[in-house]
């Protein structure tokens, strides 16, 4: 993402893209597409078509950048809209793939700009988080690396708020029994150390 975009809010960023900034669209397209790619992810189980799904939600953007009104927080908008259009292309592309291919076929990408520290833990982290099976580790990474309650993902995801924490409290279980490893290298981390401290329901 470009640095000058680093320190500006989404509304802001969803201002300069109605006024005609494509590196405004480019730096809100860097900042949600892995959320956006699993969550289309799990409705397509493919993918191509999950980054299909998202870059179609941010063309629409762009397209109707200035008759588009949303009134909801921009990453509430992505959310419902990559689920809608992963719903749609589910339904013209007839394609459904259990969970293991998905988590087969999606590499874990790690960022350029990130020191070798900040690289090894968030492998680790990530890591752990893969172990879970495929439902758990949405609904973990959306809750507590996204911030989203626990109704809007059930709403998202089409199940119950019980069905929700009772994935969040076996994975909170599974995180916990690897907390004293992680902590030696949080100080590393100021976004980590806010995680393994989230990890108590």
């Amino acid at each position: 993402m470009k640095e000058k975009y680093n320190q500006l809010s989404d509304e802001q960023m969803l201002h300069m893209i109605k006024a005609g900034d494509e590196e405004a669209l480019e730096a809100l397209f860097e900042k949600y597409y892995d959320t956006l790619v699993e969550v289309s992810l799990y409705f397509l189980k493919n993918v191509q078509l999950a980054e299909e799904a998202v870059a179609d939600v941010f063309v629409k953007l762009w397209a109707n950048r200035q008759t588009l009104t949303i009134r909801q927080k921009l990453k509430s908008y992505f959310l419902v809209a990559v689920k809608n259009q992963s719903l749609n292309l589910l339904q013209k592309e007839e394609r459904h793939r259990s969970y293991e291919d998905y988590t087969q076929a999606y590499p874990v990408e790690e960022g350029v700009e990130k020191s070798l520290y900040y690289e090894d833990l968030f492998h680790k982290v990530d890591e752990l988080i893969s172990q879970m099976p495929p439902k758990r580790q949405l609904i973990f990474r959306l809750n507590r690396l996204d911030g989203l309650p626990y109704k809007e993902i059930a709403e998202l995801l089409n199940i119950s708020v019980e069905t929700v924490q009772k994935h969040m409290t076996l994975a909170v279980k599974h995180m916990n029994g690897y907390k004293a490893h992680l902590s030696s290298l949080v100080h590393y981390l100021s976004a980590t150390t806010t995680l393994l401290l989230s990890l108590q329901l």
